[in-house]
């Protein structure tokens, strides 16, 4: 359907992953535009903030989606507090936002309460982010490794050989 968030989020996604980046932020803010519920609200939110990020020219507007993303799981995160996916996208909104410890903290909930290996890996994917930040590349290294380890974590593992491979300090 295309009016459905979900679809929105997934073809925005099919757009980053083929580098056309605009097209990708067309499909994201499409879904916003149809009222998801607060754990799509809160991935679409999480995108556009990494889209900004990444055109380098709205840093005021990535941090306002990263911290959109947050407050939009703070319900879920609340009533269901067992419900990893809400643990992990205020995890990564934090990482967007630079608070790593508070994204280590709220990655080490979420792995708390989930054994899906999807999950897990994107767990462990952004932990290694976290680390990196931390200019603790070893850390880094690991977590990585986990992703590509975890068995059903592939939407996670291209992105992890990606952070593997790259020169330190960059």
């Amino acid at each position: 359907k295309p009016s459905d968030p979900q679809t929105n989020l997934r073809m925005g996604d099919i757009q980053w992953d083929a580098r056309r980046v605009d097209s990708a932020a067309t499909f994201w803010r499409r879904g916003l535009s149809s009222n998801p519920g607060p754990l799509a609200g809160g991935e679409l939110r999480l995108r556009m903030g990494w889209y900004f990020q990444e055109r380098r020219k709205g840093q005021d507007s990535a941090r306002s989606y990263f911290a959109d993303a947050r407050r939009t799981v703070a319900s879920v995160q609340l009533n269901n507090p067992t419900d990893a996916a809400a643990w992990i996208i205020a995890g990564e909104a934090l990482l967007g936002l630079d608070s790593i410890q508070g994204a280590l903290e709220h990655l080490a909930l979420a792995k708390a309460v989930t054994d899906a290996p999807i999950e897990l890996g994107r767990i462990h994917l952004l932990r290694g982010k976290c680390y990196d930040k931390l200019d603790r590349r070893k850390d880094a290294v690991l977590e990585y490794q986990t992703v590509t380890a975890v068995s059903g974590g592939a939407p996670a593992i291209k992105q992890a050989k990606k952070w593997l491979n790259r020169p330190y300090g960059r």
